[in-house]
């Protein structure tokens, strides 16, 4: 739509696409990460939360196909190395405050499965470029919405098994460009 929005504009100074003045559009294929889904199963009661898979680590996505990815719920606060004195990280799947900038490192240093971040109050820009790495290691991240999360630190006091299943792919798109 920008593409076709240019080409407009340049029409309206003689500037055609496919004309004499060497403009024209440039098809060009490009692959985008698409969020098919996301859901959290407390095994105990079969409840099952929904959830959206964060963006990919440079090209390693989140993917979690069935039967999922099965681990101990630990809630770790923000994540800090005092949040995490005396629990068992190793093999777990870690609840955690999305405001707590790099600190998803931490749980992955101490072997956590995966991570699921409860969504804020308030966030920023910042805070979320924290969630991705450039190095494509496979450490499957999802957001829940606040209500949701809530409840999960409930769940959490009685470290259930949880199964977590993600469907994150690349698709191809056509993209258009003047």
């Amino acid at each position: 739509k920008a593409a076709e929005h240019i080409a407009k504009i340049f029409e309206k100074y003689g500037l055609k696409p496919g004309g004499d003045n060497n403009t024209y559009f440039q098809y060009y294929n490009v692959s985008i990460p698409s969020d098919l889904g996301a859901k959290i199963r407390v095994d105990k009661t079969g409840k099952v939360y929904d959830a959206y898979v964060l963006w990919p680590n440079n090209v390693q996505v989140s993917k979690i196909v069935e039967p999922g990815l099965k681990g101990r719920l630990i809630y770790v606060g923000e994540g800090s190395l005092s949040d995490l004195k005396g629990k068992n990280i190793n093999g777990s799947i870690v609840l955690m405050k999305f405001n707590s900038y790099m600190n998803w490192l931490n749980v992955v240093k101490f072997g956590a499965k995966a991570i699921i971040f409860i969504e804020p109050k308030t966030s920023n820009r910042i805070e979320a470029e924290t969630k991705f790495l450039l190095t494509p290691i496979y450490v499957p991240r999802l957001y829940v919405n606040r209500s949701v999360g809530e409840e999960l630190i409930k769940i959490s006091e009685e470290t259930p098994i949880v199964t977590l299943v993600s469907l994150m792919e690349y698709r191809r798109i056509t993209a258009k460009n003047v």
